[in-house]
């Protein structure tokens, strides 16, 4: 199943292979970008990413399956 993880709330954990990842916080926007291209702000402004922790380590293989733990 294919899950989308702007969805996923603050705390989630996601299982993929053998690791777990705690989702962490949302990506902001950040004065930063603008230093590499005065446009970029803009243009990521509504798909900026999300942050997360490792809780197990271990490896990701493409074809491996992704489970909402919580």
């Amino acid at each position: 199943m294919d899950y989308n993880p702007y969805s996923l709330g603050i705390d989630t954990k996601v299982k993929i292979g053998e690791v777990i990842l705690e989702i962490s916080q949302e990506c902001t926007l950040c004065k930063s970008l603008s230093k590499i291209n005065d446009k970029l702000p803009k243009l990521l402004e509504n798909d900026r990413g999300i942050f997360s922790k490792v809780i197990v380590g271990g490896r990701v293989k493409k074809g491996d399956k992704v489970y909402l733990l919580s």
